[in-house]
């Protein structure tokens, strides 16, 4: 009887010492592959990150260039009005020719401003959709990082609720990471 009880105890523990060899098994290479994709993750968020910063440096030039076209602009019509100003009084043809010349140079010079505007926001839209997919890309990233410190906890406390734990935050960390890059 006692034998029978030894051998029962015996198989029970190989159970349980085959069971966790599978586990511990399952365990290194899940964290292993969450690790490696929070590699990936983090190296396309950090080129959403520079995308998004070099949008924005477009976006100030254009606007910079906007704004000096709108400084030529007002100039022009300081020009342009004086010169009209003056012919009114004079009559001069010479100033007649002048103000059809500024009133032609005002608008190709307010288009061309106008066109570094819609340059400048059309960079500070990009920007920003860059900037936005870059934030969960590295929300993504943290739950990955949680996933291992769980991976890492389930294997030193030997507890399973851990690992599916970390498997959960790496689906979590899929979520964000397929809703980032599309």
């Amino acid at each position: 009887m006692l034998r029978k009880e030894a051998i029962e105890v015996k198989e029970k523990i190989e159970e349980v010492i085959e069971h966790a060899g599978h586990w511990n098994k399952f365990l290194a290479i899940t964290t292993a592959l969450i690790a490696v994709f929070a590699a990936v993750i983090s190296s396309i968020g950090g080129n959403y990150a520079s995308e998004a910063f070099l949008q924005k440096n477009n976006a100030i030039f254009y606007q910079n260039k906007a704004t000096d076209q709108w400084a030529y602009f007002q100039a022009k019509s300081i020009k342009y009005n004086l010169a009209l100003d003056f012919f009114d009084q004079t009559h001069n043809s010479q100033l007649k020719t002048d103000v059809e010349r500024y009133s032609k140079e005002k608008d190709v010079i307010q288009k061309q401003a106008l066109q570094f505007e819609s340059q400048a926001q059309a960079a500070n839209d990009q920007s920003a959709k860059m900037l936005a997919r870059s934030d969960k890309l590295d929300m993504a990233t943290l739950f990955c990082q949680v996933a291992i410190a769980l991976s890492a906890m389930s294997a030193l406390l030997k507890k399973e609720w851990l690992w599916i734990g970390s498997l959960v935050m790496a689906a979590g960390a899929l979520v964000l990471f397929l809703s980032g890059i599309l």
